[in-house]
């Protein structure tokens, strides 16, 4: 027992010293504390789903986002950064292809000095996107922030307190993954494992392999009243918090909903109907008996969050561009239930440049060099 007891601990520490000369995770998180990888490339090839990319190819620049580095004389720029889940980083759509680089591209039309950055971090829920703010971004005055959120704060009643005012006291095992790569390490494949749980992977759908599912009603309604009870009050809350962040810092921020492939209507690629199909098999969106969920559910569910985004928004006459009712539901968009193709991509980016230029017209109208139509020149050029 003793031999074994020493030779886990003496197993322990190599591990721990393996980890910190090198890291082949590449941890963005370690505890509470971001450690985002800087200056590094990373290159991808894609054997495994069709709907992306053979060879892909996504870098970090020198403050671990995604675009072009911040240059020394930014005094003139009109600065931004998009912050939000693996739905806003594109982890798996190449360099210049992620729809906030596409969206720079656009509003450069009407605003010459605009620069933007993909601050987007796969699994970030409204919770570390405050960790963030704070410790990386709101240090660097940008004009704006752009907000794509709510899929990875379905459920979470582990962030229950992480809204309030008063700043959370961090667990007794973030304080150690602080000091520990190890435990860092297993606290982020734990949190991965339980975002494939919810769904939250990147795999292609099979619509024509899903089975098709009829609505559990009485099942729904249950739902819909735990999640109003226990989770949206304190998703509010955390919404609030990102708000008051940025505007006690001179930010404007931007808050945009999820949108997803499933729900009322039909795929205009398969003409399979997008309400009915399997979503989730055999995992829920909620806690209880394991059962299938159809789209029509799911999209319920994620609705609410999208809802109370807007009821915010409008309280608080924060700029919103509801993405989750003007993004088309299809294939051609979606490679998987929530996370876009790079023609999703480019859509996307349209649609938020239209929603946004007035929008920065009004707020800095010496920034614009051409009207805000000439999006739609370009579009039509």
């Amino acid at each position: 027992m003793a031999l074994l007891a020493l030779g886990t601990i003496v197993a322990l520490l190599l591990g721990e010293v393996a980890l910190r000369v090198f890291d082949p995770f590449q941890e963005r998180l370690r505890g509470d504390q971001l450690t985002l990888p800087h200056d590094v490339r990373y290159v991808i090839e894609n054997r495994t789903n069709p709907r992306l990319a053979n060879h892909i190819v996504h870098t970090k620049n020198g403050l671990g986002f995604r675009g072009p580095d911040l240059p020394r004389d930014r005094a003139r720029l009109l600065t931004a950064f998009a912050v939000g889940g693996s739905t806003t980083e594109c982890f798996y759509l190449g360099d210049g292809q992620d729809w906030p680089n596409l969206l720079g591209r656009e509003l450069r039309c009407s605003f010459p000095r605009f620069w933007i950055n993909n601050a987007g971090l796969d699994g970030h829920s409204s919770f570390g996107h405050r960790h963030l703010l704070e410790q990386r971004l709101l240090r660097l005055k940008p004009a704006l922030v752009l907000f794509l959120v709510g899929a990875n704060d379905v459920a979470r009643n582990d962030l229950a307190a992480a809204g309030e005012r008063r700043r959370r006291a961090p667990t007794l095992l973030e304080r150690v993954a602080r000091h520990s790569a190890l435990v860092a390490s297993a606290l982020n494949a734990w949190r991965s494992s339980q975002a494939r749980q919810r769904g939250l992977g990147h795999a292609a759908v099979d619509l024509g392999g899903r089975a098709q599912v009829p609505t559990d009603e009485p099942r729904l309604r249950a739902m819909v009243k735990l999640h109003e009870r226990d989770f949206l009050p304190a998703y509010r809350e955390r919404l609030l918090e990102l708000v008051r962040l940025c505007r006690e810092n001179g930010t404007l921020p931007v808050l945009m909903t999820q949108p997803l492939l499933f729900g009322p209507g039909r795929d205009d690629v398969t003409g399979l109907d997008l309400e009915h199909l399997a979503v989730l098999d055999d995992v829920e969106w909620g806690w209880g008996a394991r059962r299938r969920w159809n789209g029509l559910m799911a999209w319920t569910i994620l609705e609410l969050y999208n809802a109370e985004l807007r009821r915010l928004a409008r309280e608080q006459g924060v700029p919103l561009i509801d993405l989750a009712q003007e993004l088309p539901r299809s294939t051609r968009l979606f490679y998987d239930a929530m996370h876009f193709t790079r023609e999703g991509a480019e859509e996307l980016a349209r649609l938020v440049a239209a929603r946004l230029c007035p929008a920065l017209a009004d707020r800095f109208p010496a920034q614009r060099e051409r009207p805000c139509d000439c999006l739609a020149q370009g579009a039509s050029g």
